[in-house]
């Protein structure tokens, strides 16, 4: 087009940033080897427009095994920490085995004394991601 320029020895700054790319994440928690064995949570919300029941969040819970994926409809925030202990009771209980790791974000509704004194209680290995960091708990970030 321009035959006397040569554009073979152009360097521009702007556009070698522009073609950066961003390394594949590497997953930062262990890999399950059988069901329960960890589970991610994630509490999503405030959804726009509310359910006609008046539901505004709602807390999805996938299996990090088998990634089948539970999804609890919440009308308030406060409401998450029981639906967490009575879930893990009630998959517990149907499949006669323990949840060893339970991966959360860093969620004001996940940190309360109850609900890590429940995980306690039942030996239930507390794992958070760090924040702004959805990369580390993709399987519950994916329904978002």
């Amino acid at each position: 087009m321009y035959p006397d320029k040569n554009i073979s020895s152009f360097n521009c700054t702007t556009c070698n940033l522009s073609k950066i790319t961003k390394t594949p994440f590497k997953g930062t928690f262990p890999q399950p080897n059988r069901k329960l064995e960890t589970i991610h949570m994630d509490l999503c919300g405030p959804i726009s427009p509310e359910s006609i029941s008046g539901k505004k969040y709602f807390l999805q819970i996938v299996n990090g095994f088998s990634h089948f994926l539970w999804i609890f409809f919440l009308t308030k925030k406060s409401e998450c920490k029981d639906y967490i202990k009575n879930h893990i009771n009630r998959v517990e209980q149907q499949t006669n085995s323990k949840v060893a790791n339970l991966i959360l974000d860093n969620g004001s509704e996940f940190k309360n004394t109850d609900l890590q004194n429940s995980f306690k209680y039942k030996g239930i290995n507390h794992l958070t991601s760090a924040p702004y960091t959805p990369e580390q708990n993709p399987f519950a970030e994916r329904g978002n």
